[in-house]
């Protein structure tokens, strides 16, 4: 490289996005939410204060539920239906919507079998069902677990749930989804980036310069 071109190479290159190839399908969320066909609907299995921005889409018809609404549910809005439910039992038409966003969700849930027996249930033949996991080797989930038991035992709050109930790996989530009739249309591994700590009560631990992996799936009904 010489100094020209140096000049012209961005000062971290390591930070930047990859843009997907002509052939690639959308992968990461608002990359499916553009890619949604007008009037689709969208399903947030776990959606806590949202897993994406729903005015970026107004023409979408969205549900949105989760179990608690940590800090808050996301608005309400004339195609945006918010509920209070357990994936495990969802109170929802078999084959109802075109994407089914599921991010971050399935490592905190008990039964994880009926978690996915319902996304796969759920989600129309031919709709694409999108979820992300942390890998469970990663060194951010092993902080996580670790905070965990250290509030529960250590802390004296025995009263505290686990959060982290399901451990993951590559091969297990393909298997999970592929049993339910999906094929895998994309994958990537990303680096997961501590998101848990935007919690205010976790901001004081800010000093770790670590981070693991996670892998977001992208996948059809078949």
């Amino acid at each position: 490289m010489n100094a020209a071109e140096a000049g012209r190479a961005p000062a971290t290159p390591w930070a930047r996005k990859p843009a997907p190839g002509a052939d690639q399908p959308p992968l990461f969320v608002y990359e499916l939410i553009d890619a949604a066909a007008p009037g689709a609907r969208a399903l947030d299995a776990g959606c806590g204060p949202g897993s994406w921005d729903y005015a970026l889409r107004p023409d979408l018809s969205i549900t949105g539920f989760d179990i608690k609404f940590p800090p808050g549910p996301p608005a309400r809005g004339a195609r945006i239906e918010v509920f209070r439910g357990d994936l495990a039992r969802l109170p929802l038409r078999d084959d109802t919507f075109d994407l089914t966003v599921c991010h971050y969700v399935l490592e905190h849930v008990t039964q994880l079998a009926a978690c996915c027996d319902e996304l796969a249930r759920v989600t129309r033949t031919g709709g694409t069902l999108y979820v992300s996991v942390p890998r469970a080797a990663a060194f951010d989930d092993w902080l996580y677990r670790f905070a965990g038991y250290f509030a529960k035992y250590a802390l004296g709050k025995f009263r505290k749930r686990i959060e982290h109930q399901q451990r993951f790996d590559l091969e297990m989530l393909f298997g999970l989804f592929a049993a339910r009739g999906f094929e895998a249309l994309a994958l990537a591994r990303v680096p997961a980036g501590f998101s848990w700590m935007n919690d205010p009560r976790t901001k004081p631990l800010w000093t770790c310069p670590w981070c693991g992996r996670s892998n977001p799936l992208g996948g059809r009904r078949r």
